[in-house]
């Protein structure tokens, strides 16, 4: 509510704010959890954003530099959370891919 008010200037902005408004402040709204937390907190925000960035750019370094200045979480993180939807992914279409291995002992006889 202290954010609509902020950005409206209207105390009950709430009820009928614009859609402009409303975009702004609940992104204001991601970006203050992130920072009040420490980042313990990830709003969407700070997860999409530097996985679009990677995803577009395929640059390490642009996404660093956004968790530097608090814009986003870690490139590791990233990872870690592109990894955690692949396994889920596959573990929902009950297939796990596994590669062959090929049987050197089998081979040679």
């Amino acid at each position: 509510m202290f954010l609509f008010t902020l950005l409206s200037g209207d105390r009950d902005s709430t009820k009928n704010c614009s859609a402009p408004v409303a975009r702004v402040a609940n992104s204001f709204a991601q970006d203050l959890i992130f920072g009040v937390t420490s980042g313990n907190i990830k709003p969407p925000k700070q997860i999409l954003q530097p996985f679009v960035v990677k995803t577009l750019t395929n640059n390490v370094e642009l996404v660093s530099m956004l968790n530097r200045c608090d814009h986003g979480i870690s490139y590791s993180q990233l990872e870690e959370i592109n990894t955690a939807l692949c396994l889920q992914k596959m573990a929902a279409a009950n297939t796990i891919p596994l590669p062959t291995t090929y049987n050197l002992m089998s081979a040679e006889r």
